[in-house]
């Protein structure tokens, strides 16, 4: 009675809340307290931030559908098979809406405990889904992405592309930061590594790492084309950071050297604050900028005051 008293707490999350944007149905389902991955990456606590992580799919994909494919039951332990589907109508990794029909899989896994969901972690494809959002667009939404950066997740040769960057690049030069090193930087699993695009061409990229400093999200390396540098391609991809961790995160980190004065006025000029300076960290004689920006409203500033 408990396994199918679970499974079917996890079809009325699935088809009634879900399915149906029923946002009432959180407190009913879910414990207050809860830890929730969802299939797009972002990591949230708490019914509200659940709530919020729901809008955030709600504006990428209005008719956003989850098919329960099959589930399995051990008790208080959770395994669902699914697909989902919907229509990009809503910017999503960086990538303007396209209009295009997309489907994606997952699998997610979920604890329940006294009757409500306590914890869920799912793992969506999303490159499956990327490739979809990035392939060449129709003649409806070509307009939307040709008028700017898109960025997106990095294949191989991307990554190979941003090593060659990197190392040619201040101030990994004057950090004696090889070729060799920064493939191994570039390849890390435990990092995520975007890159932006105008039309075919390769304009930046952005190593981002979702538990870096005091367990908050850290943008680990950012570099630009020396070619496409002065034309708001380093701003972009920040805000697509901040974007990116704003659902499941209060701060954000970065670090500039001491001698790169361009990448700490740029920091500072998006809201990025000193908190910290690493003494000889890297090298002899130069320090690690450590700087924060809090990813908080002002209204969820004031609301946490009272």
């Amino acid at each position: 009675m408990a396994m199918q008293s679970s499974a079917r707490l996890i079809r009325r999350y699935y088809h009634e809340m879900w399915n149906r944007w029923n946002f009432a149905l959180a407190h009913q389902l879910l414990a207050p307290r809860i830890r929730f991955r969802g299939s797009l990456g972002v990591e949230v606590r708490g019914i509200e931030a659940f709530k919020g992580y729901m809008r955030h799919v709600q504006s990428a994909f209005p008719d956003f559908s989850n098919t329960i494919e099959e589930v399995v039951s051990q008790r208080t332990r959770i395994v669902a098979r699914l697909s989902y589907r919907g229509t990009h109508r809503g910017e999503l990794f960086g990538i303007p809406p396209t209009g295009k029909r997309i489907a994606y899989s997952g699998a997610a896994f979920f604890r329940i405990s006294r009757g409500k969901i306590a914890a869920g972690w799912v793992l969506g494809d999303t490159a499956a889904l990327i490739r979809q959002l990035d392939a060449p667009p129709s003649s409806q939404s070509r307009g939307a992405t040709e008028s700017g950066l898109r960025i997106v997740a990095a294949n191989a040769g991307q990554r190979d592309w941003a090593a060659s960057l990197m190392a040619s690049s201040e101030p990994w030069i004057t950090l004696r930061r090889d070729l060799a090193s920064c493939r191994t930087a570039c390849h890390r699993p435990d990092s995520l590594l975007f890159v932006a695009l105008s039309g075919t061409e390769t304009c930046g990229f952005i190593i981002l790492q979702r538990r870096g400093v005091a367990d908050s999200p850290y943008i680990k390396s950012l570099a630009v084309a020396e070619q496409h540098r002065g034309r708001g391609v380093g701003s972009r991809l920040i805000r697509f950071a901040e974007d990116f961790f704003r659902l499941s995160a209060s701060h954000i980190f970065i670090c500039a050297s001491s001698f790169n004065s361009r990448a700490r006025a740029l920091y500072e000029r998006l809201g990025y604050a000193h908190v910290a300076e690493l003494k000889d960290f890297v090298i002899p004689g130069a320090s690690e900028i450590l700087m924060r920006k809090s990813l908080l409203s002002t209204a969820q500033v004031n609301a946490s005051a009272r």
